[in-house]
């Protein structure tokens, strides 16, 4: 009996302990730009142009990249060009749901729903997404599918869509994911962005 109650108060110990790393990531207020303010962690820093360069591929560069010492989790915060209405977020919501289908091989999808920060509607996804390499089954050396946690909140003001994406390797999603959850609670958007 004394040895269930000893394991039983270590387990407890070892949840408090987890719960408390997550909720005591010091985070920092970061203002992004004019409009938006967000809390990172506070050893998340910005990436250097050579290094956006190479980890976002796209036409037009961030509002913010920001990433965590070991360059393995990042936060970025995008504009969108296409203009929405404010009535159309479930549309919005759709909309990125099926473009970010197309991205993985596979999805783990572990939340998808419309909320609501600081009087601002967001549509929010979370979800596991696998890259599989298609080109090397033919190959000697094969490597694992790459896996990504993803969190990502598409928020729409003055029929701009921003988006706010925080990244970890799968593996590293217990200790990532209520840290970027803390992060999007913290998103605040001007409504004049």
């Amino acid at each position: 009996m004394k040895r269930i109650q000893v394991l039983w108060l270590v387990l407890l110990a070892l949840v408090f302990t987890y719960t408390a790393s997550a909720q005591d990531a010091k985070l920092k207020k970061t203002k992004l730009h004019d409009a938006i303010t967000v809390s990172l962690p506070q050893d998340f820093a910005p990436v250097s142009e050579q290094e956006m360069m190479a980890k976002h591929v796209s036409s037009r560069k961030p509002v913010a990249l920001y990433t965590n010492p070991s360059k393995q989790v990042d936060f970025s915060v995008n504009l969108s060009t296409t203009q929405w209405q404010h009535f159309d977020l479930p549309l919005v919501k759709d909309f990125y749901k099926a473009s970010l289908s197309t991205l993985y091989s596979d999805m783990k999808w572990m939340k998808e729903e419309i909320q609501e920060i600081k009087g601002i509607p967001f549509a929010i996804f979370e979800y596991v997404g696998t890259v599989a390499d298609e080109e090397q089954e033919n190959t000697i050396k094969q490597t694992k599918p790459m896996q990504v946690y993803t969190h990502i909140a598409y928020g729409l003001v003055n029929g701009k869509v921003v988006v706010f994406t925080f990244t970890a390797p799968a593996n590293q999603q217990q200790q990532w994911a209520p840290v970027a959850e803390a992060v999007m609670e913290s998103i605040r958007l001007k409504k004049t962005l």
